[in-house]
């Protein structure tokens, strides 16, 4: 079947491009021609480009802040050039279609797939009609894993919200409390699955990329540092004095001289892989970094999410290991994840999501 994907494929996060990696390969293992809708609203123009001119366009910025601005893109130029350019190289292996071809239907789609990652997010001017499908087509529409971050909106916003769901032929989410809030505003058939990245087994990521197979000398712990929290920070180097680990820092952006402290400032898609994947130890503020810790078999704490911590404890309650999750308070027990237990749940919830997305396209046949 011809089958569409529409997410944010263009976002400079490594969550982002692997779960899309991963949603694309199961349906192209499946025997389905995939495309990724190549859909990137006004609204986040000149977001992850190389060199953004927004700032300087902004009548509410100084010039004070926009000098500072220039030297900063200045001094990190190489390094974001370096990272740059190893997400458009990953990105552009997908088969992109242009969106206003699906919009206006003048190409066909049997099935287009919506999501993962935080595609109904609520924002400022509200959400974005398009992530749920609010366009003519003639096909079948399935949200898979959708999410929406931060859950707690206005009575307003969640009536459009269960308006705007209405949209969707099959539908599925990727949090434990998105799944009750819909039930709750009598959306009945809503289905929990997985992130797709756990669509494809640990083998089949190294299959596709065997170079994160390759050791390193020293034994490192991978601090992702996603949300800059320090106490996290604490904890992470806490760690390895106590191990004699080497501490290996990544982030999501490039700021200037990170790079003296050790932080890794270059980090492509694969590179994170690889990292996390040689890790004797994860500590992160990001979901994908814990998705893919359980994945490769990591022992991991999973904090400094503060307000945004429901997205992870949805996960690590379904898997039955929601003491990896720590907040400012915890303290953490050096116990080791039992991962065959980890294993056998993983491969039930796979089942399951795989059973929803064969399910939905065959209801489009």
């Amino acid at each position: 079947m011809e089958i569409g994907i529409l997410t944010f494929h263009r976002a400079h996060n490594y969550g982002a491009v692997l779960q899309l990696f991963g949603l694309y390969k199961y349906l192209e293992s499946k025997g389905h021609s995939v495309s990724v809708l190549d859909y990137w609203p006004t609204y986040r123009e000149g977001q992850y480009s190389l060199v953004s001119t927004k700032i300087y366009k902004d009548p509410a910025k100084d010039i004070k802040s926009k000098t500072a601005y220039i030297v900063k893109d200045g001094v990190t130029f190489f390094e974001k050039f370096i990272k740059w350019k190893k997400f458009q190289n990953f990105i552009k292996d997908f088969q992109h279609i242009n969106f206003d071809q699906v919009s206006s239907d003048t190409l066909k789609l049997d099935v287009i797939f919506f999501g993962s990652d935080q595609i109904w997010r609520h924002n400022n001017f509200g959400f974005d009609s398009k992530y749920f499908g609010a366009f003519d087509t003639s096909a079948i529409k399935v949200s898979y894993a959708a999410s929406m971050g931060i859950e707690n909106v206005s009575e307003e916003a969640n009536s459009e919200l269960r308006n705007l769901v209405r949209n969707i032929d099959s539908i599925s989410v990727r949090e434990s409390t998105l799944e009750k809030k819909l039930k709750d505003l009598g959306v009945s058939d809503v289905l929990q699955v997985l992130d797709p990245v756990f669509l494809l087994h640990r083998r089949q990521w190294i299959e596709f990329f065997p170079e994160i197979e390759r050791r390193n000398k020293r034994k490192y712990l991978l601090f992702y540092n996603l949300l800059n929290d320090l106490q996290s920070k604490k904890r992470a180097i806490q760690l390895c004095k106590e191990n004699s680990w080497r501490f290996v820092e990544i982030h999501g952006d490039v700021k200037p001289f990170r790079w003296i402290m050790g932080v890794k400032t270059t980090t492509g898609p694969v590179d994170f892989l690889k990292l996390v994947n040689n890790a004797e130890f994860v500590v992160t503020s990001s979901f994908h970094g814990v998705a893919f810790s359980i994945l490769f078999n990591k022992q991991f704490l999973a904090c400094g999410f503060g307000a945004n911590s429901s997205r992870v404890k949805s996960l690590l309650n379904l898997l039955m290991i929601n003491d990896r999750h720590l907040d400012e308070n915890s303290d953490f027990k050096d116990v080791e994840i039992e991962y065959s237990l980890v294993n056998n749940r993983i491969d039930e919830l796979v089942f399951k999501s795989k059973n929803f997305i064969d399910g939905s396209i065959l209801f489009g046949n």
